[in-house]
């Protein structure tokens, strides 16, 4: 078993990328969420972001279309019966209010994850006891994979092929630090 070591010199990432290197290649990670069951994914990789990145690749990746959500509601509203105001100005605020929730705080202690693009199976329609998007105190990963990487902040990459695994979460110590400053001046 392989473990992709982070220099201890290096900062809080806001984002990890397990996948492939070769984005034409399926990723095939073995999952475990906050010590639950295992699971096998089949996608195009992982991101996972603590709150300070989850305004950026988490936000892009989740993220929902006014158009999107418009199509839905006159779904539910024609189809279904639900009575709904279909109207484009409400599809923006229910998708601007949907949105707003993917993103959390930067001194959150949890993690968010997304499985990009899972690959569903008629037989296996969703990873047993996985979401595909969530938020977790730590995040687990196996590889499988050929040719993979570890990616911190879309900048520098660890190898992570088969049999390397990672363990994802935040601890106390590893906080960022900042001050905020009073902008009134005392007189």
């Amino acid at each position: 078993m392989n473990s992709c070591k982070i220099p201890s010199s290096f900062s809080l990432p806001r984002q990890v990328f397990i996948g492939e290197s070769v984005t034409s290649r399926v990723s095939l990670l073995r999952l475990q969420i906050d010590n639950g069951k295992w699971t096998h994914t089949k996608s195009s990789g992982l991101c996972v972001t603590t709150g300070t990145g989850s305004t950026s690749w988490h936000f892009s990746i989740n993220c929902l279309r006014t158009h999107s959500v418009l199509e839905l509601m006159k779904i539910l509203s024609e189809e279904y019966g639900v009575k709904l105001d279909t109207s484009l100005e409400t599809a923006r605020e229910v998708t601007e209010r949907y949105n707003q929730k993917l993103m959390f705080a930067p001194d959150s202690e949890q993690l968010a994850y997304s499985v990009r693009e899972y690959i569903a199976f008629e037989e296996w329609p969703a990873p047993r006891g996985l979401r595909v998007r969530d938020k977790a105190s730590s995040v687990q990963v196996k590889s499988h994979c050929t040719d993979a990487g570890l990616v911190v902040d879309g900048s520098v990459s660890f190898p992570f092929n088969d049999g390397t695994e990672a363990i994802l979460e935040i601890h106390p110590e590893d906080a960022l630090m900042t001050v905020q400053m009073d902008d009134q001046l005392p007189y």
